[in-house]
């Protein structure tokens, strides 16, 4: 069977978003829960992943029917209308949602009953007030249907698509929203970060998390539920899991790290002598800093069975050429590694495709 991805052949394109528990970037290695599954995935289809990121989860589905991408790779809720516009795979996850609400100013010093007398406890809490949330989402959906159900009004402050669920909590965290509503896997992991905050009110029962593809795609579909049954089946699958939504220690590490760079903007420390010689090659500095953990994972004392050493993996010959004495000093190394770079790059200005 010869699947068709996208315009690129042998290639799995994956659309996502930057989240601290789906897909990430920490100390400049891709990291998360649909990151790991989907990389299991493209080994057993034996093709290439390419991580397309969104930051407005309402241009999901346009951008896969555009065929701007192959998966959608973001923990989607199954629903109706969306299956007007999209195949799910089988459902890898089951949850439910949960409204997320701030504790009172002096919960530490208050029990665990007086606390939830100050917390909405039951859906009919709501009506009559205001639920923020993004207006494309099962959440949204969620609330409109608890409305119906009860011949009242929860009314909905619609928020940003660019707004992503860890933001979401964030504002309620620090009390300038009231409520929101997240995937309860999500929001639990995110109590250990944000401890004045409670999960605990359910707003559905449980609903299934999948992944889409364009409904024209049945081929890779099948694929797809044929790849994540044999996944699921082994036992690294829950320790994948339990990494990303139960380890609340690491996850902690990883948020408050100058390393994650979704919120810092940095990759490792490394980072100012990357960007200070990556000006003389003429490529955008994040290239290079992937280049040098693909190296030596930001080892600077990292040596090869061949010789190569330091961060960019001089070799002996090469570092001398260079005039580098240390090549474990890291401003020396990536200084002569880039150097080394332009020279190729300039000795061949044009490399025709095998």
């Amino acid at each position: 069977m010869i699947l068709i991805l996208s315009k690129k052949t042998g290639v799995l394109r994956a659309i996502t978003t930057f989240s601290p528990t789906g897909y990430f970037l920490y100390r400049g290695q891709p990291m998360g829960f649909e990151y790991e599954m989907l990389k299991r995935l493209a080994n057993g289809l034996n093709v290439q992943l390419e991580m397309v990121m969104v930051k407005n989860v309402d241009s999901v589905i346009p951008m896969l029917n555009r065929g701007e991408g192959d998966i959608i790779a973001m923990g989607y809720t199954i629903m109706g209308n969306r299956k007007e516009e999209v195949s799910f795979t089988n459902p890898f996850l089951i949850t439910h949602q949960s409204l997320i609400q701030k504790k009172p100013n002096n919960w530490r010093k208050m029990t665990a009953d007086n606390i939830k007398k100050h917390l909405a406890t039951d859906i009919i809490d709501l009506l009559q007030d205001t639920v923020s949330v993004r207006k494309n989402t099962s959440y949204y959906m969620r609330l409109s249907d608890i409305s119906n159900e009860l011949g009242d009004t929860i009314y909905i402050d619609i928020l940003p698509g660019e707004t992503t669920d860890e933001e979401s909590i964030k504002l309620v965290a620090d009390g300038k929203i009231k409520y929101t509503v997240i995937d309860n896997n999500i929001a639990s992991i995110h109590k250990s970060y944000f401890p004045n905050i409670d999960v605990s009110t359910p707003i559905s029962l449980s609903q299934r998390i999948a992944w889409a593809v364009r409904k024209n795609s049945p081929d890779l579909l099948a694929k797809i539920n044929e790849g994540l049954a044999i996944i699921k089946k082994k036992p690294d699958y829950n320790v994948i899991y339990k990494k990303y939504f139960k380890n609340r220690h690491q996850f902690n590490k990883r948020l408050v790290s100058d390393y994650y760079t979704e919120t810092t903007g940095r990759i490792s420390k490394y980072d100012d002598i990357v960007k200070k010689y990556a000006i003389d090659l003429g490529w955008d500095w994040r290239l290079i800093k992937a280049l040098v953990f693909q190296e030596s994972q930001f080892d600077p004392n990292n040596k090869s069975w061949t010789g190569a050493s330091g961060l960019m993996q001089l070799m002996p010959e090469t570092a001398k050429e260079l005039g580098v004495t240390d090549t474990n000093d890291p401003d020396q190394n990536i200084k002569a590694g880039i150097k080394y770079l332009k020279q190729m790059y300039d000795y061949w200005p044009e490399i025709p495709d095998s």
